[in-house]
């Protein structure tokens, strides 16, 4: 959710440094989150060719 102070111009004229620091966290929560998102849909993708290598090449087991 981001900063509550956004939107909002008496709680950013009285908290504008607070507000600016809220933003950053939301920033940096927002990176983080994109990082992890990103680093699944590649687990996922590599396992989806890995299987794909492991059928295709006729073996009786795949994981």
């Amino acid at each position: 959710m981001k900063p509550i102070c956004i939107g909002s111009s008496t709680s950013f004229k009285t908290f504008k440094n607070s507000c600016r620091d809220d933003v950053e966290d939301y920033i940096k929560d927002l990176e983080r989150y994109t990082k992890c998102v990103v680093s699944e849909s590649r687990n996922k993708i590599q396992e989806v060719i890995d299987s794909y290598e492991c059928y295709s090449s006729g073996e009786n087991f795949c994981y």
